[in-house]
């Protein structure tokens, strides 16, 4: 055998017994289940979204006859928006849960579906704004049904 062969035969054997040598003799499964990202920046609550809806939104969006049905005053806004279907965005909720991106609502006040919001003089959200919205909704968009909170 030529000492080139030799050599590359030997390398080889020592490689494929470095795992048993260093005692890692079972091959471990790779997991079968999509790694999700988990949600990102500070932990937000019902209120710190409630008081965004209720110092921008609520002009339009309450009262007896809400525009596009959705009242987002305290107690109304959890029940109108979260797992709610859109009008404005054909085949998403107005807020999906975990997925800030197929929320119709993040689209509206990002201004990817058209007329952005909110309407009328004071301009769109700030970007923290919209950040705390989407962070709130990337942690599963928690609330209750009624009540005081979100």
């Amino acid at each position: 055998m030529p000492r080139r062969s030799l050599a590359l035969a030997l390398v080889a054997a020592a490689i494929l017994s470095l795992p048993a040598a260093l005692g890692c003799t079972e091959k471990v499964p790779m997991p079968t289940a999509p790694i999700v990202p988990g949600p990102s920046g500070p932990p937000m609550t019902p209120d710190s979204v409630q008081a965004i809806f209720t110092s921008r939104c609520i002009a339009c969006h309450s009262g007896t006859t809400p525009a596009a049905g959705m009242d987002l005053s305290v107690g109304h806004s959890y029940e109108n928006t979260v797992d709610v279907p859109s009008a404005a965005c054909s085949g998403l909720d107005r807020i999906e849960p975990n997925d800030p991106a197929n929320s119709c609502l993040v689209r509206r006040i990002e201004g990817t579906v058209l007329p952005r919001m909110p309407l009328g003089g004071t301009g769109p959200l700030a970007p923290a704004d919209i950040a705390r919205i989407r962070n709130w909704i990337s942690q599963g968009a928690p609330g209750v049904v009624s009540g005081p909170a979100l």
